[in-house]
């Protein structure tokens, strides 16, 4: 495959390998990590005032191999959590477990960028460019 990731803005999840995901689990509280993991594998909600404030939670960070470098893409705990996502009071985590070693990246990653597919560039192979949402 020429890729291990796909950027798709038709999946709403961050669908990640088990080796990646327990990697990015890894990077939580004890507090955090299974209320996290259970969600995910259990496909479960959590009542929000168990999650505490948002604002705890850690940043998800990818790099992306880019045509001039390397590229950092955040997706912040708003964005992997929904909040009042299947009941009000309750958040779903946008995060699922995918095929080993692949990654799709889906609306969490999209949320806090303007995003452009660009199926034309690089020749006709095509790019997906990032901007910052200004606030």
């Amino acid at each position: 495959m020429p890729t291990n990731s796909i950027i798709d803005s038709g999946t709403n999840s961050l669908n990640l390998g088990q080796q990646l995901l327990n990697a990015i689990l890894a990077q939580f509280t004890a507090t955090q990590r299974p209320v996290l993991k259970s969600a995910i594998l259990g496909q479960e909600l959590v009542p929000v005032a168990e999650l505490g404030s948002l604002d705890s939670w850690p940043t998800i960070s990818f790099v992306l191999e880019g045509d001039a470098g390397d590229v950092k893409l955040d997706v912040p705990s708003s964005n992997y959590w929904q909040v009042d996502a299947g009941q009000a009071g309750y958040a779903a985590p946008a995060i699922t477990v995918g095929e080993p070693g692949l990654a799709i990246l889906g609306l969490p990653l999209m949320n806090g960028y303007f995003t452009i597919f660009d199926g034309e560039a690089d020749g006709g192979k095509g790019a997906v460019l990032f901007a910052t949402i200004k606030k």
